[in-house]
């Protein structure tokens, strides 16, 4: 049967591209996206957005109540996004907001405080109200980096920096953080 051939198709490109439990598409998404993306001349932000606490929230409220915060986080963080960009759950609490269609730096940062706000607001979870905030950190293509495994990188290392900086903020992507980060990471090395 030709039919159920297709929806089982459907079912395994589900499964390989979308994440379960938010139904987001997932990292293996993003990376296939981004390929394609990456092909054309307009510029892009990347913006790696990390749930400030998750792993506090899990351990003391329970990993159902962290996966129901997760999934109305991913739809009121999608509500903020303009025609073209797009959200991916990259693992855990990150996911990975690929912004198109700007003018300049300054539209990126004012849609990233717009989204960090948006989150401020309480979410309602077994009927109480309940306050969480992001860290994120952005880098830009081509300003940054021209690869995926670059440009994701340096977000995440933004978003680092974010949080080292007390949280609930965002931070745009310099070369010197790049250098503070493998520092950080040489130290806390050769401490272990």
């Amino acid at each position: 049967d030709i039919s159920l051939q297709m929806k089982h198709e459907q079912h395994i490109q589900q499964l390989a591209y979308f994440d379960e439990l938010t139904q987001l598409p997932n990292r293996a998404s993003l990376i296939r996206d981004m390929q394609d993306l990456l092909q054309q001349p307009t510029p892009l932000a990347v913006l790696f957005v990390d749930l400030d606490h998750f792993k506090s929230i899990n351990d003391t409220l329970g990993h159902r109540v962290g996966d129901e915060l997760l999934t109305l986080l991913s739809k009121r963080m999608k509500d903020f996004l303009q025609q073209g960009d797009k959200i991916y759950r990259f693992g855990g609490d990150e996911f990975i907001i690929v912004m198109q269609n700007f003018q300049d730096v300054e539209e990126v940062t004012s849609r990233t405080e717009r989204i960090l706000e948006a989150v401020q607001q309480p979410f309602i979870l077994n009927d109480m109200p309940f306050f969480t905030t992001l860290s994120i950190g952005i880098s830009l293509y081509p300003t940054h980096a021209q690869s995926k495994d670059s440009l994701i990188k340096y977000a995440d290392m933004a978003m680092y920096k974010s949080k080292e900086n007390g949280k609930n903020q965002y931070t745009l992507y310099m070369d010197n953080i790049n250098s503070e980060v493998t520092e950080t990471f040489e130290i806390s090395f050769l401490l272990n």
